[in-house]
C-alpha cells in the first residue's frame, strides 16, 4: 500500500506515466493498480514494455528504500524514476536486441 499511497512515491508513478503520455488517478491499492495498468494495449513490442513497467517501478522503490534503510542514501525523485526507466531499457535490451531506447 505504501507503494501507492506515498506521496513521494505517487509522484514516481506519475512521472513513469507521463513518459507515455498519461495522467492517473492514484488507486486504493496494488491489485487496483495492476488492473488498471492491464487496461491498457499497445502494439506488441510497447505492450511488452508496457507490462514491464510496474515490476520495474516496484524493484526500482524497493532497492532504493534499501539504499535510503542501511547505507543512508537520500533519495532524489528523479533518480528514483530514471532508476526504472533504466531497468525496463536494460531488461529488454538483455530480451531483445531489436530494443530502441525510450527514455527521454
Amino acid at each position: 500500500m505504501v507503494m501507492l499511497t506515498c506521496p513521494f512515491l505517487c509522484k514516481i508513478w506519475t512521472n513513469l506515466l507521463s513518459w507515455w503520455g498519461l495522467q492517473w488517478a492514484s488507486p486504493q491499492n496494488v491489485e487496483g493498480l495492476l488492473d488498471w495498468w492491464r487496461g491498457f494495449k499497445w502494439r506488441n513490442f510497447e505492450n511488452k514494455i508496457w507490462n514491464a513497467i510496474p515490476l520495474a517501478a516496484f524493484w526500482s522503490v524497493w532497492t532504493m528504500m534499501n539504499d535510503c534503510v542501511f547505507n543512508g542514501k537520500q533519495s532524489m525523485l528523479e533518480e528514483l524514476s530514471d532508476l526504472a526507466k533504466i531497468s525496463v531499457a536494460l531488461w529488454f535490451k538483455a530480451y531483445s536486441k531489436k530494443l530502441f531506447v525510450l527514455c527521454s
